[in-house]
């Protein structure tokens, strides 16, 4: 896949589910950068692996939301 049909799926699974269902993208197979966008395309959290070094907070912050 790539980045737009990523987003759109996103998306869409948040207008078509409930609003108490959590969107959570890929982590591995999306990446970082591309999580931190799908926020803004209705993402509601991060599952991030624990041997992960990206730093949440950052992220977060770069789209002007706030983590943890």
């Amino acid at each position: 896949s790539w980045g737009v049909e990523d987003l759109t799926v996103i998306a869409v699974c948040r207008l078509a589910l409930p609003d108490g269902v959590g969107i959570r993208p890929h982590w591995r197979r999306l990446g970082p950068a591309m999580c931190q966008v799908s926020l803004a395309f209705g993402a509601s959290e991060w599952l991030i692996p624990a041997d992960d070094p990206v730093d949440p907070a950052h992220l977060a912050e770069g789209v002007g939301m706030e983590f943890g």
